[in-house]
């Protein structure tokens, strides 16, 4: 015992503070300093613990461990903004007051069509066709249009050909022929594999509404340009609407030459 007190005076001395420097081994240096001594009766080693807890040494130990014991804080590598983060925007919905005024108070079915939509609710596509008749029926060629062209970029997935012929045809009674070409221009843009694809029918009205709208170049170019261009055959239909065409706009030399070429079978009539 008197052994181990006068070691404890000699580092109480000199102060050893690199031995402790605080790092794991410090403790482990106090039990190597008792273990090298022969055991010595309880109140020695409460004596070191005294001495030593008061002085620099453990002061330092206990200012490193707790350091090195630390939690360590998350610092990101890019600084986070307080930002709201930005939203894709929203579908814009239909001009529902629009839409309600060109159809009517008549028209109950349509109408409550436009509250659904109104309401949240999607569309089917059959409901979409039977707001479009709606609207071809009460005269608004527009609405027809609209809607298509807005099913076109943000419901794409529920629009067919049905619905552009259907707005075609409202276009063609209003004698827009404008409107028919990009309706025309609308299925040919369509990605490979969508659900609306230009048809015979639909190009059929196309030219029939160009003839309304007295447009002869139009219903000639979407018969001898676009039919090749999506595989179609014109048929009888395709070549009347094309030669009434023609005839309303008095090129009657221009029309008996496209018959001269049904008769002769070398239009390929359907």
């Amino acid at each position: 015992e008197n052994n181990v007190r006068s070691l404890v005076e000699v580092i109480k001395r000199r102060r050893l503070r690199s031995v402790a420097a605080g790092r794991a081994g410090g403790a482990m240096f106090w039990l190597a300093v008792v273990s090298a001594f022969q055991p010595g009766p309880p109140r020695a080693l409460a004596a070191i613990a005294h001495t030593t807890s008061r002085g620099p040494i453990f002061a330092k130990i206990g200012r490193t461990t707790s350091r090195h014991h630390q939690q360590p804080r998350y610092t990101p590598d890019v600084p986070v903004k307080n930002e709201t983060p930005k939203r894709s925007p929203s579908t814009p919905p239909l001009d529902i007051p629009a839409l309600a005024r060109a159809l009517g108070e008549e028209n109950a079915d349509a109408n409550a069509l436009l509250n659904s939509a109104s309401a949240g609710r999607q569309l089917g596509g059959k409901s979409y066709y039977k707001l479009l008749r709606a609207l071809r029926k009460n005269g608004a060629w527009a609405g027809c249009y609209k809607t298509v062209l807005w099913m076109g970029k943000h419901a794409p997935q529920r629009l067919n050909a049905r619905h552009v012929t259907v707005a075609i045809g409202a276009c063609g009674d209003a004698k827009q022929d404008g409107a028919v070409r990009k309706l025309v221009d609308l299925m040919y843009s369509q990605p490979e594999g969508a659900s609306l694809r230009p048809d015979l029918i639909s190009l059929n009205a196309a030219i029939h509404a160009c003839a309304l709208a007295n447009a002869p170049d139009a219903a000639l170019s979407l018969l001898h340009e676009a039919m090749p261009r999506a595989q179609l055959t014109p048929d009888k239909y395709s070549y009347g609407a094309a030669l009434d065409a023609l005839s309303r706009a008095g090129r009657s030399r221009d029309a008996l030459g496209l018959l001269g070429r049904m008769e002769r079978g070398s239009a390929g009539v359907a």
